[in-house]
């Protein structure tokens, strides 16, 4: 997800069901494509991840005009994401989660030769 992806995002609009507030969420969103933006520069953001994950939008009155409270998340999920990836520390995270991954399977494909060999001996 690029900084021009979250500026040319379209959220529907809703009356009904879960709704966030138009305005809250836009200027969150502003300083969501800020921060990718400073990222995609070199620059570090003061934003994090963590941030946009916990962010909490007040919800609009019965039947007011508000952002289909899914898509808000959806897309804030791809932000977040986005932003993990450009933080400190996240390519050594990557590396340690691949390198534990393959000594998962290491063990895996060791138990399931020791148990074919245990078959073909009895």
């Amino acid at each position: 997800m690029r900084s021009f992806e979250v500026t040319a995002a379209r959220l529907p609009q809703t009356r009904l069901g879960t709704r966030y507030a138009v305005a809250q969420v836009d200027d969150f969103l502003d300083e969501a494509a800020a921060a990718l933006t400073c990222w995609e520069g070199g620059t570090p953001s003061a934003l994090h991840a963590d941030d946009v994950v916990h962010k909490e939008f007040r919800s609009v009155a019965l039947f007011a005009a508000g952002y289909d409270a899914d898509a808000v998340d959806d897309l804030l999920d791809r932000v977040a994401v986005q932003l993990r990836e450009y933080e400190p520390g996240a390519q050594l995270q990557a590396d340690q989660e691949r390198q534990d991954e393959r000594q998962v399977r290491g063990m895996l494909e060791r138990a399931q030769q020791e148990l074919r060999d245990k078959r073909g001996e009895a």
